[in-house]
């Protein structure tokens, strides 16, 4: 009898550490985190955090699907490694070789010589306007409606 004894008094004085604590636990405020798009990057992104994902380099020498599809992997690297617009612009046109790679310098420079800014927006109008001229848009609109 004496050994059932203690054993309750335990158990109570367990309850009452078990109910004490889970009272000061809803008593605690929680502590609101900052919302993760607010959340600065601990390091600014570099080439090489670019050239990890091992973008293609660019020749100039493709067909309008290849050219939509190399600017989509870029541009998605880009959003996935969180660069900013003047990143994506260094990062991409440093994958630009051979002919692709002689005509984005004279490219910046008429735009410079016109007073243009160069940045990732005129670059990425200007690539396609030459990589994905008008005629390979239309006749990919009038193919994907053929589709449906």
């Amino acid at each position: 009898m004496w050994h059932a004894q203690v054993m309750a008094n335990r158990r109570r004085r367990n309850n009452v550490g078990a109910n004490e604590i889970a009272h000061a636990i809803h008593q605690m405020q929680p502590i609101a985190a900052p919302p993760r798009a607010m959340v600065a990057s601990a390091q600014p992104v570099t080439m090489e955090d670019f050239m990890r994902r091992k973008p293609p380099k660019f020749t100039g020498k493709a067909t309008p699907d290849e050219v939509d599809a190399w600017l989509r992997v870029c541009e998605k690297i880009c959003r996935v490694i969180k660069c900013i617009d003047a990143q994506k612009l260094t990062f991409v046109t440093f994958l630009l070789v051979v002919d692709a790679e002689y005509w984005w310098v004279g490219m910046q420079q008429l735009m410079q010589t016109r007073e243009e800014q160069v940045t990732w927006t005129t670059f990425r109008m200007r690539f396609l306007e030459k990589y994905f001229p008008d005629n390979a848009k239309h006749e990919r609109e009038a193919k994907f409606l053929t589709i449906q």
